[in-house]
């Protein structure tokens, strides 16, 4: 995941630095309006007189936060978004990063900052509908929620791997009864479009969630367990090793190894705290203290509570505070 160290407070981009962005890489503007045309394949809405494309290209870049018009849409279907800003968009979009892990009300507003033109129209915005589609699930807004997952479905077709995987197992997580976005996910975990540790963190989440769905559906702990156990251990990525080791901490209480159930769940929170991962460190101290008893679960819960409370996330504050 090459951008697990990016700033979540860098401003909105503005098509000075998408259009500028292309220019260096093409070596200048009339490089640049040369690309274009050419990628444009000889279509006929596009000029043939390449000084006219370089004006409409500078104009373009003066555009601010404004819409694009006829230019942006051109940069965007042959172009796309620059890889760098490309990778600032999956950052706030993305489970598995740390901005997921940010409290909601700020990541609320760092993605309502960015979802203004020019990225929140172009194919990579649907890291944006994703991102506030992830914040109304925390919030239990159904309304923001549904209509950020049909916005996110409408750029599919222009999407990512990863954005294509990433919106299939939200959907899962949200509404799945037949596994339908569950079969889905798995069929885009081998893309090889994906970086590695991205995929390593995609096949975690779809191990977590398929085995979640089989024990619902009647499946042992030890099937369970044999499906968290397939996800590779010690792996030196965090949400990996984290999703492992919870996932086995609670198949191993569940089947009767208290021990070995709590020590997976404290490894589990001690996975979190190296990557950085607040919330789910709270979802394994809430884990570990059910399991535990005494004066030990009552310490550790409240580890949970305190954590949960910071980050103003209705859904796991509901997780932690579910009676006992």
């Amino acid at each position: 995941m090459s951008t697990q160290g990016q700033d979540p407070g860098h401003p909105s981009p503005t098509w000075a630095q998408l259009v500028h962005a292309w220019r260096d890489r093409a070596g200048g503007w009339v490089p640049l309006a040369e690309e274009l045309l050419r990628r444009g394949g000889g279509r006929s809405e596009l000029p043939d007189n390449l000084e006219t494309i370089e004006r409409g290209l500078r104009r373009l870049a003066a555009r601010g936060h404004a819409s694009g018009g006829q230019y942006g849409r051109w940069l965007e279907r042959f172009f796309g978004t620059p890889p760098e800003i490309e990778g600032w968009l999956r950052w706030l979009g993305q489970y598995h990063s740390r901005f997921a892990d940010l409290p909601v009300s700020l990541r609320r507003r760092q993605l309502e900052h960015w979802d203004q033109p020019p990225l929140n129209e172009a194919a990579a915005g649907v890291w944006l509908d994703l991102g506030m589609a992830s914040v109304g699930f925390r919030l239990d807004d159904e309304a923001v929620l549904g209509a950020r997952l049909d916005r996110a479905r409408r750029k599919l077709d222009r999407a990512s791997a990863a954005a294509r995987l990433e919106h299939a197992l939200l959907r899962a997580r949200v509404d799945d009864p037949d596994g339908a976005w569950l079969d889905a996910a798995a069929a885009g975990l081998d893309d090889p479009a994906l970086g590695v540790e991205d995929a390593a963190c995609y096949r975690a989440r779809h191990v977590d969630a398929t085995a979640y769905r089989r024990m619902r559906e009647g499946a042992s702990f030890a099937e369970g367990r044999a499906l968290y156990a397939s996800i590779p251990a010690d792996t030196a990525i965090p949400f990996v090793d984290f999703r492992r080791a919870l996932g086995l901490a609670y198949c191993d209480w569940k089947a009767g190894d208290v021990d070995a159930g709590l020590r997976a769940a404290l490894a589990a929170a001690d996975h979190a705290g190296d990557g950085g991962y607040v919330r789910l460190r709270a979802m394994a101290f809430n884990l570990a203290s059910r399991i535990a008893t005494g004066d030990r679960a009552a310490e550790l819960a409240d580890r949970a509570r305190v954590l949960s409370e910071r980050l103003e996330d209705e859904e796991l504050r509901a997780r932690v505070e579910r009676p006992r």
